[in-house]
């Protein structure tokens, strides 16, 4: 029972482990894996949207506690890898796709494909080089290699510069009540890079 004083709370129900940083080099494009746990549907029925904000980056490589007003604003793809349903023999699957194998053994497995290609492959997921173990609830955030290069501030040597990131779910619009999560948000961290110039 809650029998604290209500304006002293000791007890936060919507704690998690932190914000991130993505520290990249200015021009890389890099894919993250994300795992959205909660997901008590399918992962591609949910309203993705994620987005990297410019920092008021000051020049001399502090990480800013503001966005810039009026900087660079970027909305960042998320892959959602496809269900392709049960494993067959004869079917042509292509990269990202995943399905659900079972090998008589262990149960029912899924397992997402990470080679292209153009043919059907008769090699079952859990000896192919082409599939590897997939969670259901995961997807991936794509930063693309432009992030940065039209900040107001560049990256220098021994200064980085810095963007805010946030990844919003929504539930299905055919939800009775739709609710809305933020559970990934943090910074951007980028990196001088000679070949960026």
């Amino acid at each position: 029972m809650a029998r604290s004083t209500i304006n002293t709370p000791s007890n936060d129900i919507r704690s998690d482990s932190g914000s991130v940083l993505f520290s990249l080099i200015l021009g890389e494009q890099i894919e993250f894996p994300l795992d959205l746990t909660f997901a008590n549907i399918d992962v591609e029925l949910y309203v993705l949207d994620a987005v990297i904000i410019e920092g008021d980056n000051d020049g001399i490589g502090s990480m800013p506690d503001k966005i810039l007003e009026g900087g660079a604003s970027d909305t960042v793809n998320i892959r959602v890898p496809i269900n392709k349903g049960t494993w067959d023999a004869i079917a042509v699957y292509d990269q990202g796709d995943y399905v659900i194998y079972d090998d008589g053994i262990n149960g029912e497995q899924t397992y997402i494909k990470i080679e292209y290609d153009a043919g059907a492959d008769p090699t079952t997921p859990d000896i192919s080089y082409m599939w590897q173990p997939h969670i259901k609830t995961v997807v991936y955030i794509q930063i693309p290699s432009t992030i940065g290069s039209n900040y107001d501030v560049a990256p220098l040597v021994d200064k980085h510069t810095y963007g805010f990131f946030e990844l919003k779910v929504s539930e299905p619009i055919t939800s009775p009540f739709r609710q809305t999560w933020k559970p990934t948000r943090g910074m951007v961290e980028l990196l001088f890079s000679p070949t960026a110039l």
